[in-house]
């Protein structure tokens, strides 16, 4: 049976925004119950991530994973109780925002860990790899005689074959310090890790006991959730930066009066170059860029902010008329030096620039 559900769901900590991790958020789940061969829901329940975030196209990704009796096979190997394993996990799982001494130390000073145990500990965790690793712990003296550990690695090979069967192989990586909800999963975990926003936005494992049918059968189980909210987050994040690289051109000239004394010179001349159908804008406001205080320079600075703003290339400025009463004009573009225009020549000028 294969379940998809969409729903509000609630975390039991404090809410930490910055993060993206919300006390109560949207999340959708797949999951895949029943019976089956060994790892072929596993690697279906990656295949479908991957699909998804393929489509969502937020950026590079890697999927982690890494498997319960394998972590809890070296905890054991390592000399770690097993009622000490949630502790310990609970540290480690900060591997993804601080560094080593400090997991360590709190191995060591909170949960009273033996410093050698904790020197073995960081000689497996930090491990990270593909078949060849798998391969490479399998045949360590030590992890040979463990049942728990040859079987996790034995369901990882495997999923790993099935991931190269899929084409996903280079997407996923094993790596031994995600242990992440292992509390909650029986077998595989895995992770879908953003690799320029370091953060995770979805995650899941075998879970073969929390389900039962009647008559206390226990059904085997596996399956993932995605943060909508984050995913949504990251969406909004990157449409931000795309669209602040769009063309937001509005018109194709924008007109300003650089004179100190404002006589609508600039809505005359605005008039002039729409009646030749040639898009153009003209500032909101008279006393910002034409106030007696202000010089030309600075006035001159502030239109051309206006137009790098607004993406229009080309500046039309209104200055002093002369003393046989005419508009003095001054073009600037982005295509041509700065012109002195009589009005009779404007609009040829204007073409020519475009």
């Amino acid at each position: 049976m294969k379940r998809y559900h969409v729903a509000k769901v609630y975390r039991r900590e404090a809410s930490a925004m910055i993060r993206g991790r919300y006390r109560e958020f949207y999340q959708c789940d797949f999951d895949i119950t029943g019976s089956s061969d060994p790892m072929i829901p596993d690697v279906e329940c990656i295949q479908v991530l991957v699909e998804i975030l393929d489509r969502l196209s937020i950026g590079q990704y890697v999927i982690r994973v890494n498997h319960r009796k394998l972590t809890d096979g070296i905890l054991t190997l390592c000399g770690v109780k097993r009622e000490q394993f949630e502790h310990v996990y609970d540290c480690i799982d900060k591997l993804n925002q601080t560094f080593w001494e400090d997991v360590r130390s709190q191995l060591i000073d909170r949960k009273g860990l033996d410093p050698t145990v904790v020197a073995r500990i960081g000689s497996f965790i930090h491990l990270k790899g593909n078949a060849d690793l798998l391969e490479k712990l399998a045949q360590h003296e030590l992890i040979a005689n463990s049942n728990e550990i040859m079987d996790g690695l034995r369901d990882l090979t495997l999923l790993l074959k099935y991931c190269e069967f899929y084409q996903l192989a280079d997407r996923v990586i094993v790596d031994l310090s995600l242990v992440q909800g292992l509390s909650d999963y029986t077998g595989v975990v895995f992770e879908a890790h953003l690799i320029d926003d370091e953060i995770a936005v979805a995650g899941g494992g075998r879970y073969d006991g929390p389900v039962e049918q009647p008559h206390s059968k226990r059904t085997p189980s596996v399956g993932m959730s995605i943060s909508v909210e984050r995913i949504f987050a990251l969406v909004e994040k990157k449409l931000k930066q795309s669209l602040s690289a769009v063309n937001i051109k509005t018109a194709d000239v924008y007109v300003t009066c650089d004179c100190n004394q404002h006589d609508g010179d600039d809505a005359k001349l605005k008039g002039l170059v729409w009646d030749s159908n040639i898009p153009a804008e003209m500032s909101f406001f008279n006393g910002d860029l034409n106030s007696s205080d202000s010089s030309d320079s600075s006035n001159s600075s502030e239109n051309e902010k206006a137009t790098e703003f607004s993406q229009i290339p080309i500046l039309l400025m209104v200055s002093t008329r002369s003393s046989s009463n005419e508009m003095v004009i001054r073009l600037r573009s982005s295509h041509s030096h700065q012109e002195h225009l009589v009005i009779d020549k404007l609009i040829d000028a204007i073409q020519r620039s475009l």
